[in-house]
């Protein structure tokens, strides 16, 4: 691996995190609405909308820049799935836990920065599932 390789992994580890921050932003204030007047069909269908928006901002950070990606509706749905189950794993062992163990800004800080490059890795790897033209499911 080398410095250019890392740089991307921390880069698609910061926009996925920023991108995907603004958006549950957004979700959550749609999520409201949603279960207020949807009750529980409210929430099932928020949690479907953030495992597409999941899957699409992966989806779109990794052909800008990796390579091309399937983006058809159930590949979009299965790549969020399974992203969004595979971060909820390695950003509770490094994010969280250190956190709650040592609390404070230079924890946050430093799991950020490592954090950033563990979920660029993580994204790439997942994406690389639904690659063009290869992957697990061609």
């Amino acid at each position: 691996m080398n410095w250019r390789e890392l740089a991307k992994y921390f880069v698609h580890g910061v926009a996925f995190s920023l991108l995907f921050t603004f958006f549950i932003i957004g979700l959550t204030l749609f999520s409201v609405v949603l279960m207020v007047f949807g009750s529980f069909i409210g929430l099932i269908i928020v949690i479907g909308l953030m495992i597409l928006m999941i899957g699409s901002i992966n989806i779109e950070i990794t052909e800008r820049l990796w390579f091309s990606v399937k983006s058809e509706f159930w590949d979009i749905l299965f790549h969020g799935l399974l992203l969004f189950i595979a971060l909820l794993v390695v950003d509770g062992v490094f994010f969280l836990a250190p956190l709650l163990i040592f609390p404070g800004i230079g924890t946050i800080a430093l799991t950020f920065i490592i954090g950033s490059f563990i979920d660029g890795l993580v994204c790439k790897k997942i994406a690389g599932l639904w690659e063009e033209g290869s992957g697990f499911f061609s």
